[in-house]
C-alpha cells in the first residue's frame, strides 16, 4: 500500500467522524432535547483531529461540516417561531 492509498482511506472514517460530531450536535437543540449528548458530540471530532491527517483537508471538512450542521438546525428556527 503506498502513501497515497493510505491518505485516501483515511479521510473516509475523518469524514465520518465529522459527520457523527454534526449529527450529534443537532440532537441536542431543541425539540429533541437530547442535551445530555453534548458531553459525547465533540468526541468523534477530536479523534479526528489527532489523526494524522493534514491540515488544508481538515480544514475543508471542518467548514463543510460546520455547514451542514448549521443548515440541519435551520429548522428549529421553524418549529420555535411558528404561530
Amino acid at each position: 500500500m503506498t502513501a497515497k492509498d493510505r491518505k485516501n482511506n483515511s479521510s473516509i472514517p475523518t469524514l465520518v467522524c465529522f459527520a457523527l460530531t454534526a449529527l450529534l450536535l443537532t440532537v441536542i437543540q431543541a425539540p429533541m432535547n437530547m442535551g445530555y449528548l453534548a458531553w459525547f458530540a465533540l468526541v468523534p471530532f477530536i479523534v479526528a483531529c489527532k489523526k494524522n491527517t493534514p491540515t488544508k483537508p481538515l480544514i475543508l471538512i471542518s467548514f463543510f461540516t460546520a455547514a451542514v450542521y448549521w443548515i440541519a438546525n435551520l429548522y428549529w428556527i421553524a418549529y420555535v417561531t411558528e404561530t
